[in-house]
């Protein structure tokens, strides 16, 4: 026989939790059927359909352990809830009108509104003004995306000048009037996890200019809740601009009280539910021109799904970087890589980060044996970490990067590694970034590099990548203030950054490839200051155009190991071009090609001296789909077998599954709290 039993508390909880997917076509059917009781009821449910993580406060999955507690049900839901025959039988989030939650539309001092509250957002939106609405991940703001005025004043309030905007189309027919859809990117769009897909702009652009700024391509997303569809249904709207509610750098809204507070110098009204959310969950974001596809955010609808590992980890937390943040619980061969939960450089993303390791923990029921961080001594995850008195293992961010893309390929054995990002804290406390590691679970060796320069400010250097430029040009003409001026215009702040330059003070060294991207960026006057990360390099990327088959000459100096990938011969030979009036577009294509040859060129020099000819590709440089193509149709010219990620961005959000493989891997083998680290002189 069978049964659904009630759950007791009693035994081990080895349930998995189920993320978020979008509403069921089933459910769609009945909101638009006058004749059904749940008609254009915004929350309605059935167990084909979401949502579930992000209400989930305990395991097992009853409703006394979830958001909906507070909602008892009505007798008629009971009755579906209590039918096996009935697709509503024991969907927890099953509810009616009859017995809540509701919706309802509200004013700046958070006064309820007489009306349809959709039909009145509805109205706001066609009006010009900003809403702010209560998903099922936390609060989005909404404007018309063709108004290029609501646009505008949305970046202001926001603090946004620049950062794409996500936008939200009724159907694939809306998305296709501005955007060209292939195969690849109407299947992402349509999938049930409901991303957001990167697709092309097509010219003419009828949304607003200011939607993505700067950008070929435009992210979009289908409707993944009941109110997203009755929101667009009706509509005059081709596109919703439907970005996350916060404040530049901060989680995610969630809750009604906190929308009063920190939204009401953005938005113009509200669209709010009394269902709490319990997890805060941004959309989540990928790369379709990418293949394999790229994960640009692994959040909603795909968090928290667990990655089998290659071998048991036992219990161990990792916590991952602080930039990008994302934490990792492992439960034997079972991984669970968190939700996004963005930079922990202010205090609410810090909460955010402690509350959802905790939240982890709690739902699987793991108590960590051991705990993996970074080695960098300022990162807010390590002092977390270092604060749970647990065993620690300290792991090399771009061992970790390398780890993660390993574990999701199922590779258990050495390989060789192309590291690129912006910035990872090196074991002789210089900054990495632009590394080839020869690399397994336990340990690394740092086969090459490319050629450090100086971070003149450190972090000003990132925000203004015409320190960068500066730099390049410095070790160029080995501080030669003529030949500089040549190049550049040399005014005050460059006279303070040159004498930085010059004594090394306060200018890390570092083999970054984000800040090389950012040198060229400036150089060819594209980004001189940015406002997001990656801004610069983005550009960059923007700008190339396909065929010029040109390279830029490079080196690599094999005297010594680490090997040293000169980057300098680039550096003057597009200091060349640009004396030449060659086009930046052509310039940004050279400078693709050229990098891709270049590390391509390292790991053939690499094959000769260690044999591997498996090469795995990690960082946020990676994010970069021109880049990723043209560094695997080099390795393969060379017969390398190439892996990059499948399932985790190749950017930090990666670093807490290769943390927790390679801590557990080093600690059962060495019994030390210290990895070991080679080549790193």
């Amino acid at each position: 026989g069978f049964k659904v039993a009630e759950s007791d508390g009693r035994g081990r909880k080895r349930l998995l939790i189920t993320p978020d997917s979008d509403v069921c076509t089933n459910c769609l059917a009945e909101l638009r059927d006058p004749e059904n009781r749940r008609f254009r009821y915004p929350f309605i449910n059935c167990t084909d359909c979401g949502p579930r993580y992000t209400i989930i406060d305990d395991l097992p999955y009853d409703r006394r352990h979830t958001a909906m507690q507070g909602f008892p049900m009505c007798e008629a839901c009971r009755r579906e809830y209590g039918d096996p025959a009935n697709r509503r039988y024991h969907a927890e989030a099953t509810c009616c009108p009859v017995c809540g939650p509701r919706l309802w539309a509200a004013d700046l001092k958070g006064r309820e509104i007489a009306g349809e509250p959709i039909a009145l957002a509805r109205q706001w939106l066609a009006d010009g003004k900003i809403v702010a609405l209560k998903g099922i991940g936390g609060f989005h703001l909404a404007v018309d995306a063709a108004n290029e005025e609501a646009v505008r004043r949305l970046r202001e309030r926001k603090r946004r000048p620049d950062k794409p905007l996500a936008v939200m189309s009724r159907d694939l027919e809306a998305v296709a009037s501005f955007a060209a859809l292939d195969d690849e990117t109407a299947k992402q769009l349509r999938h049930r996890t409901r991303p957001i897909v990167l697709a092309a702009k097509k010219t003419p652009f009828p949304l607003a200019a200011g939607v993505a700024p700067d950008n070929r391509f435009i992210g979009v997303m289908l409707p993944y809740t009941p109110l997203h569809h009755l929101l667009l249904e009706d509509s005059t709207a081709i596109a919703l601009v439907m970005t996350s509610a916060n404040l530049s750098g901060e989680p995610i809204v969630t809750d009604n009280d906190e929308a009063m507070t920190k939204l009401t110098s953005i938005a113009d009204g509200f669209l709010f539910h009394d269902r709490p959310i319990l997890t805060p969950t941004d959309d989540s974001v990928l790369r379709s021109d990418a293949s394999p596809l790229i994960y640009l955010r692994r959040a909603r609808s795909l968090a928290p799904l667990p990655l089998l590992l290659p071998l048991d980890v036992g219990q161990t937390l990792a916590v991952g970087a602080d930039v990008k943040s994302t934490v990792c619980l492992s439960r034997g061969r079972e991984a669970f890589v968190s939700q996004h939960l963005g930079d922990l450089d202010l205090l609410a993303t810090q909460r955010n980060f402690e509350l959802t390791c905790r939240h982890f923990m709690r739902l699987l029921q793991v108590e960590p044996q051991l705990v993996v961080r970074d080695l960098h001594p300022g990162y807010y995850s390590s002092t977390f970490a270092d604060s749970l008195g647990l065993p620690t293992v300290r792991i090399q961010h771009h061992h970790a990067h390398v780890v993660s893309c390993m574990v999701e390929h199922g590779l258990d054995t050495e390989v060789l590694a192309l590291t690129m990002d912006g910035s990872g804290y090196g074991p002789d406390h210089t900054v990495w970034g632009g590394e080839v590691l020869v690399a397994d679970f336990s340990g690394y060796r740092r086969l090459a590099h490319l050629r450090q320069v100086r971070l003149p400010g450190g972090e000003a250097a990132v925000r203004q990548p015409w320190r960068m430029a500066f730099s390049y040009l410095h070790s160029l003409y080995n501080g030669d203030l003529t030949a500089i001026g040549r190049v550049r215009a040399i005014g005050p702040e460059e006279s303070v950054v040159l004498q930085m330059l010059t004594a090394a003070i306060n200018s890390p060294l570092t083999s970054s490839c984000g800040r090389l991207f950012d040198a060229v960026a400036a150089l060819v006057g594209l980004r001189q200051f940015i406002s997001f990360e990656g801004q610069a390099a983005m550009a960059l990327e923007m700008l190339a155009t396909n065929g010029d088959e040109q390279y830029y000459p490079f080196a690599v100096d094999r005297s010594r190991e680490p090997w040293i990938i000169d980057t300098l011969p680039l550096i003057a030979a597009i200091v060349d071009d640009l004396g030449k009036k060659i086009p930046a577009a052509i310039i940004s294509f050279r400078f693709h090609r050229t990098l891709a040859a270049m590390l391509a060129e390292t790991c053939r020099l690499a094959l000769e001296q260690t044999g591997l000819n498996r090469v795995v590709l990690s960082g946020g440089v990676f994010q970069n789909a021109l880049l990723c193509r043209l560094v695997r149709e080099r390795l393969q010219e060379h017969n390398f077998k190439v892996y990059s990620h499948r399932y985790l961005p190749p950017n930090d959000a990666c670093i807490s599954l290769g943390q927790t493989v390679a801590g557990r891997s080093v600690w059962e083998k060495t019994g030390a709290k210290e990895q070991r680290h080679t080549g790193t002189k």
